[in-house]
């Protein structure tokens, strides 16, 4: 961060290049001179955009003006689905192939963008069936709006909020979808307590320095957005061991209320260790540092995990 990041002075006077995955999509303050990336969904292209030319800096020469360029295999979209799958390589198995049809056509008819003003533009373009498409994207165009409505459902069943209503834009940017469950990162062992004639949770969140007490009587609205702020994402197959609900405490299965698939996770004083609550021997340790984040390992050597590529294609 410091390196490519709002930081004049630290950066690399030889320059450097930044391989990244879409994670530097997700507000990533990096500034870089020169834009490469495979071609996504419209509305995904637009967030890497945001980290080319994001601060002000002088520029190297021929670099003044923020370029962009998106690769792209030459495609038959007139194919049948499995050729067409095949030449959009691992993004096929990233995004629904219809909107990396439609990030096609919309943005090969463009050689400028004027951001923020075409964001809107280009994403309702981007979102419109057109009457006529190749042959080869019929199908697609299904896949395409069973998808959306599969994630506008699942946003709503995993809202914590009554009420809340997911327009098509809202969903949207959440094609990249793997099975995953959640690490709620504390400090110390969480506590529940009768408080004032009142049951309630005494937790110590990761970077607070004080512990908290929730009253759990009834939903707590506080309670709920402390956990997801403090809630690190891991891919399924590293936690499936340890989320046993069958043997969950009265403490975890309050956690359940408010977040499904989740677990607590202790960080051990004076150490990186990271110990998932209740402790059990589960195929995976973990470590956590502030410049790596939250870390997994086999606990043991075993036989190797049996991945399915659709799921945990990152």
């Amino acid at each position: 961060m410091k390196l490519l990041g709002n930081y004049q002075a630290s950066r690399p006077r030889n320059g450097a290049i930044l391989v990244g995955t879409q994670v530097v999509e997700q507000s990533v303050d990096i500034d870089a001179d020169l834009l490469i990336t495979d071609l996504a969904p419209v509305d995904l292209i637009l967030q890497r955009l945001g980290r080319l030319h994001r601060h002000t800096h002088s520029r190297p020469a021929r670099y003044e003006y923020p370029r962009c360029l998106i690769i792209q295999q030459s495609i038959d979209w007139n194919q049948d689905e499995k050729e067409i799958k095949k030449a959009l390589g691992p993004s096929a198995f990233v995004y629904p192939p219809f909107t990396l049809y439609m990030a096609h056509c919309v943005l090969s008819q463009k050689q400028t963008l004027c951001i923020p003003k075409e964001i809107r533009s280009l994403i309702e373009a981007a979102n419109e069936i057109p009457p006529i498409v190749p042959s080869g994207i019929q199908n697609f165009i299904e896949d395409y709006q069973n998808a959306k409505g599969r994630a506008k459902n699942e946003a709503r069943a995993a809202s914590i909020f009554a009420n809340v209503s997911f327009d098509d834009q809202s969903v949207s940017t959440h094609w990249g979808k793997n099975v995953s469950g959640y690490f709620v990162l504390l400090q110390g062992t969480p506590q529940l307590k009768k408080i004032e004639d009142e049951e309630s949770v005494i937790l110590h969140f990761f970077g607070e320095t004080n512990s908290k007490c929730f009253s759990v009587e009834k939903f707590n609205v506080e309670l709920a957005i402390q956990l997801h702020r403090h809630a690190v994402r891991v891919p399924w197959f590293v936690m499936d061991d340890l989320y046993q609900p069958q043997s969950f405490n009265r403490l975890s299965r309050e956690l359940g209320q408010y977040m499904r698939y989740a677990i607590f996770a202790i960080l051990q004083k004076d150490s990186t260790s990271c110990i998932p609550y209740p402790d059990i021997d589960g195929k995976f340790t973990f470590t956590y540092s502030s410049e790596l984040g939250l870390h997994y390992q086999k606990a043991t050597q075993t036989e190797p995990i049996d991945l399915d590529e659709k799921a945990f294609w990152f």
